[in-house]
């Protein structure tokens, strides 16, 4: 007696559908067969929780449907391609204190700021504010010691010591532009190195910036944080009587 006849399929291009695993249980074959079934053949599957349901209804065994969901999943990931690779951490800069024996870091804020072009009798050019009279992270140190964490590729040679001078509009610290403070870099491992001044920094408000700030348009300051411009404010303080 002849039960059924088909058409041969090849395995490289059988796809199981829900279909398949209903007609292979009321087969009577038995749920670990079904497993392999499901583990060794490409399949599209309906695993929404009604059609799961209704699998559970119609006698389709708790392992398969598990089978099913794991394949489902398998495929889902392999559809999506490799996982995209971790965004690399921001470039940060860090000023190195002493406690006791050891050292102590503090980050330097990425400073907001508004730019724009002023022009005046004997000026004319961009200007660069940050809000605030002083800066958060400060130091009684005269030449401090900071630690740059800087992404592949990147050099503290393109960043840019400077003096912040009180804003002549009023309120903000005004990033000179003009000025620059010569320091030296020390390489310590990949990405990161300890930069100290070559000479000792004036009691005030300074930072270290790199690129060109953002052009305002029709005057209006631009504000914020920009990917072409960076600013990381510090202020030294005077020392207290007896240190320097």
């Amino acid at each position: 007696m002849v039960l059924f006849a088909a058409a041969a399929v090849d395995p490289a291009d059988e796809i199981l559908t829900n279909e398949n695993i209903l007609s292979m249980t009321r087969a009577g074959l038995p749920p670990a067969v079904i497993v392999a079934k499901i583990r060794q053949t490409r399949a599209s599957y309906d695993v929404s929780a009604t059609t799961l349901g209704l699998l559970a209804k119609a006698g389709v065994a708790e392992p398969v449907l598990a089978a099913m969901l794991e394949s489902s999943q398998a495929s889902s990931r392999s559809a999506a391609g490799p996982a995209p690779e971790p965004a690399p951490e921001p470039e940060s800069l860090w000023l190195v204190g002493q406690a006791g024996a050891g050292e102590t870091l503090t980050r330097l804020e990425l400073a907001v700021y508004n730019s724009r072009f002023s022009a005046g009798l004997f000026h004319y050019g961009m200007k660069v504010v940050l809000p605030g009279k002083l800066a958060s992270v400060r130091t009684t140190t005269r030449r401090p010691v900071f630690e740059f964490r800087l992404s592949t590729g990147s050099s503290p040679s393109r960043y840019i010591l400077s003096r912040l001078e009180e804003s002549d509009e009023g309120g903000g610290r005004q990033l000179d532009l003009d000025s620059a403070e010569v320091f030296d870099a020390a390489p310590r491992s990949a990405g990161v190195f300890r930069v100290v001044p070559r000479r000792d920094l004036k009691k005030g408000e300074w930072c270290f910036y790199w690129g060109t700030p953002p052009v305002a348009v029709l005057g209006i300051g631009a504000p914020g944080h920009s990917d072409s411009f960076r600013v990381f404010d510090f202020g030294v303080d005077q020392a207290p009587k007896g240190g320097r």
